[in-house]
């Protein structure tokens, strides 16, 4: 149709079909384009990827090699090789040393594959349904968008739950910060603090594993930690108490700033055997003695016989919190706990002296049998200086 106005002219056309056609052809287009690059250029993008970060560990390995004469520890390995691990083989360790063409100097136990039927899709729908998630619709966005924001960050939590395989690497389930919780949306009014048990359950549900809490020999579990008649006896600093020779789990429940859990295996002479006897979330497992979220769990009975005593240790996160020290607003308290029912708490003093790192507790050699003393002793010079005390060589 056209219409004629003095000079201006307007030209109207119609055409046949609907928007969903147009789009739907677009969509083709777009899947064709896509298809032909992936098929051209993604297998090299991602053999270029996975060399230059196997080539930049490789040569860090070498760097340390020249410099000490000596294969890095697989704690000095973890400083520089954790990254790359985590995105190429599943947070193993023991496999990135493979794919160098290295030994690793400890073997990681991996246990079957916990993805159920494999379908990832599924798998985070189930996850998305248990942790609350609705179908969203128009009327929801318009009339509650709050509400609509909230399932959004809850399908975003669904499709982080594929990684799952870091469960699978470590042989437990990850801590927060392994797991990276700091760039998740915990949509709970308590944060991390609340939301993280909720996300951290609804996998172990879904994958049929157990959680540390949830174990014979894991210590109490969260309505335990929330009761203060089940604390335990009270032990002051100093004191000791025996132990049957059973598993042992020393939990910490913190207030205020991050705190990482990690201990160490000691000889008579109070040094460690070698850089392996420090167990930490990077090497969780060693010699009967393994670290689970916020907790130190060690088989008595499997404890090596040139292993007298286990310091567990607490140090403040300070990647997280550069500045906090354990003082009024930073603090912790232990519970010590055994199948056979002993159950042990003891909460220290603040620190005044700057201190971020603490020895909680130590479990030694008693005769023929082990006992457990509230140690409490601070550090302000970090965990530098007591892997000094140890022995520990942290040194890159």
């Amino acid at each position: 149709m056209d219409t004629d106005v003095g000079s201006f002219s307007l030209t109207m056309s119609y055409s046949s079909g609907s928007r969903r056609e147009g789009f739907e052809r677009v969509r083709d287009i777009v899947t064709r384009h896509r298809r032909a690059w992936a098929e051209q250029y993604l297998d090299t993008y991602l053999e270029q990827r996975w060399r230059t970060a196997l080539e930049d560990v490789a040569r860090a390995h070498h760097r340390h090699v020249a410099a000490k004469s000596r294969p890095p520890t697989l704690i000095q390995f973890a400083q520089f090789a954790t990254t790359t691990a985590n995105q190429w083989t599943g947070g193993d360790l023991g496999a990135l040393y493979t794919a160098i063409g290295e030994s690793a100097p400890t073997r990681q136990e991996r246990p079957a594959r916990l993805l159920p039927g494999g379908d990832g899709h599924d798998f985070a729908r189930r996850v998305y349904t248990a942790l609350g998630g609705i179908a969203v619709d128009d009327d929801l966005r318009m009339n509650q968008p709050e509400e609509a924001g909230r399932q959004w960050q809850l399908s975003c939590l669904a499709v982080e739950s594929l990684r799952v395989q870091l469960h699978e690497a470590l042989g437990q389930p990850p801590t927060p910060k392994q797991f990276g919780s700091t760039r998740l949306a915990l949509v709970w009014p308590g944060g991390e603090a609340e939301g993280w048990p909720v996300f951290q359950h609804t996998l172990a549900a879904l994958t049929n594993t157990n959680l540390p809490s949830e174990r014979s020999d894991a210590g109490p579990t969260e309505s335990h930690r929330d009761a203060p008649q089940s604390a335990g006896r009270a032990l002051s600093k100093g004191a000791n108490a025996p132990l049957e020779a059973e598993a042992v789990t020393v939990r910490l429940i913190t207030t205020g700033a991050p705190v990482d859990v990690s201990a160490v295996l000691l000889t008579s002479h109070g040094r460690v055997r070698g850089d392996h006897d420090l167990v930490f979330y990077n090497h969780p497992h060693q010699d009967g003695v393994h670290s689970s979220t916020a907790a130190i769990t060690a088989e008595l009975r499997h404890i090596p016989a040139d292993v007298h005593s286990i310091a567990v240790i607490a140090s403040i996160d300070l990647e997280a919190q550069p500045t906090a020290v354990f003082d009024q607003q930073s603090i912790w308290r232990a519970e010590t706990t055994q199948p056979s029912g002993t159950n042990f708490s003891f909460e220290p003093a603040p620190f005044t002296s700057g201190e971020t790192v603490s020895i909680v507790v130590e479990i030694y050699r008693h005769a023929s049998g082990w006992k457990m003393r509230a140690v409490v002793q601070g550090y302000d010079t970090g965990l530098a200086g007591l892997a000094a005390d140890y022995g520990i060589d942290v040194e890159p």
